[in-house]
């Protein structure tokens, strides 16, 4: 794996990390208990239930393809969450553990490019923690 692409592979689950923090920060500071904390108080109780839920993510390099592994804080086993095409940088919503989805032609289904500027930069706007933003429309 060349060095821009890992720096772009890291920065992208970084930002799925960040994204997943304030989605806990959103649902605790939303419960009804959360009215009797603090704003430091709510911070730190995030802050450690963030670190037990933490998300892992790791690659396995293969032949032609990334594979993007997530795992959840505790878990042994991962799920795929993404491909990342190793020539192109394209990045592949998975259809299952082992293989990219591909349109009925046998073209990948890619919305972005790791190695595109514009198009990582569109991919850190656009991406959430569900992969939603995997999907070609």
């Amino acid at each position: 794996m060349n060095q821009i692409l890992q720096d772009r592979l890291d920065k992208y689950t970084n930002h799925l990390k960040q994204l997943r923090f304030e989605q806990i920060y959103r649902w605790t500071a939303n419960d009804e208990l959360s009215d009797k904390k603090t704003d430091e108080q709510l911070l730190d109780f995030v802050i450690k239930r963030f670190e037990t839920e933490e998300p892992t993510y790791e690659y396995q390099e293969g032949k032609r393809f990334i594979r993007v592994v997530q795992r959840e804080a505790n878990q042994n086993h991962g799920s795929a969450h993404a491909f990342v095409e190793i020539q192109t940088g394209k990045l592949v919503k998975t259809s299952s553990w082992d293989s990219p989805a591909k349109r009925k032609n046998g073209e990948l289904q890619s919305k972005y490019n790791l190695l595109d500027d514009k198009s990582f930069d569109a991919l850190i706007e656009e991406a959430d923690i569900y992969g939603g933003h995997l999907y070609v429309r």
